[in-house]
């Protein structure tokens, strides 16, 4: 803020020595913009003490503001209100017309067949002594919707442990099912293991677990996929790449050309293998090479224990490729070519599809002012460089 205030002042005092009008425009630029972040500063600086305890309470308290909404209405059938808006050319044909009766006749017919099938099935629930929710549940049961984007620590480990968390408290075994739409290319081996934990509480709890790949689930991506009881994915989704990797640049020689040393200490032959800063060895390298298989082999082993078909050609489909489904179908990796929306359109006249997510938060301002101060700055600035300098610009 002090930096913009200065310089601003700078550009606008120079105009009075070279005479040059967009030196002031842009300096009055800066300057505005260093007001309008002291402003922001005390802004901050007075409602930070509200807003901590705020935060604080939340945490304290353990509470989500969850968003949940009922999605079927976006997977139903319209054909009716088309039907309703379209023009009937063929109107007051008789022969038409009588179809029609027979055919609402006939519909009308199998409802009261359904509802007298219903109401024999609920007495029976009533009579093996079902509570009420249970009965409710029972014919109408939830498909719950979350949806996972996945970056390389899986920073939303947390949302997504209290999303299934959630499903689990409001699903009913045997019932209901959990359906995550995973979009990862893979990241950390001990947070997307963990991630792939989560969702096997759900298959633990007595819930169906489905998985829909739109886009990608690679590496730790399919890790967490590889759980579920039915996979679909995409025709061009990626799946697979069954491997592991590690990237560790090494500065050393560089440190030592210019003459500073680095002293790497450690107490156990094996506490460093591979660094940045260290000098690399080939026992270090082995070492590293070897964790780097053993990781590899439980990788494997996870997905042979949650698909056992896969087990006489593990070592054909885990070599660190990824595939197209289309492909990887063919291998065994994925279930169904199918994506999430034609999954959820299929099953949205049995369930009630429910999305859980958490309720956005209100922004304290409309819009941003540092984007709106940003874009003044660079507006003025580039007129003075066009002014003065003239450069071509495309």
């Amino acid at each position: 803020m002090a930096v913009l205030l200065i310089v601003g002042t700078l550009l606008y005092t120079y105009d009075s020595y070279k005479n040059e009008p967009g030196y002031v425009k842009a300096g009055v630029a800066l300057i505005a913009v260093g007001m309008i972040c002291f402003c922001c500063g005390c802004l901050a600086c007075c409602s930070a003490p509200f807003a901590s305890k705020v935060q604080s309470k939340k945490k304290s308290s353990g509470e989500i503001e969850w968003d949940i909404k009922r999605l079927n209405n976006l997977y139903e059938n319209e054909e009716n209100t088309l039907d309703y808006l379209r023009m009937d050319a063929s109107s007051g044909v008789a022969a038409l017309t009588a179809a029609k009766k027979k055919e609402k006749k006939r519909k009308l017919d199998m409802k009261k067949k359904h509802k007298k099938d219903l109401e024999n099935m609920v007495k029976g629930d009533i009579s093996a002594g079902l509570t009420i929710a249970h009965i409710k549940r029972k014919h109408r049961p939830c498909a719950f919707k979350i949806v996972f984007d996945g970056d390389i620590q899986v920073s939303t480990i947390d949302m997504l442990r209290e999303q299934i968390s959630l499903a689990i408290k409001l699903g009913t075994p045997g019932l209901d099912q959990v359906v995550v739409c995973i979009t990862s290319p893979g990241g950390a081996v001990t947070m997307y293991g963990l991630a792939a934990s989560q969702l096997m509480r759900i298959k633990s709890a007595g819930l169906k677990l489905v998985v829909c790949v739109d886009s990608i689930a690679a590496s730790g991506g399919y890790l967490m996929g590889v759980t579920a009881d039915r996979i679909y994915a995409a025709p061009f989704a990626l799946v697979g790449s069954i491997g592991v990797i590690s990237i560790v640049p090494n500065v050393h020689e560089l440190l030592e050309k210019h003459d500073i040393h680095t002293h790497v200490i450690t107490a156990g032959k094996y506490k460093r293998t591979l660094d940045v800063l260290g000098e690399v060895t080939e026992e270090g390298k082995k070492k590293f090479k070897e964790e780097l298989e053993e990781v590899h082999v439980a990788f494997k082993d996870h997905i042979v224990l949650n698909r056992p078909q896969l087990k006489g050609h593990i070592e054909e489909v885990s070599t660190g490729e990824a595939y197209l489904a289309v492909q990887a179908k063919q291998k065994g990796l994925v279930d169904e070519i199918k994506t999430s929306d034609e999954y959820f359109g299929s099953i949205s006249s049995a369930y009630d599809i429910i999305l859980l997510q958490e309720k956005e938060k209100k922004k304290i301002f409309p819009f941003d002012l540092s984007d709106m101060a940003l874009a003044g700055l660079r507006t003025s600035l580039t007129s003075a460089i066009i002014k003065n300098k003239n450069p071509m610009l495309v």
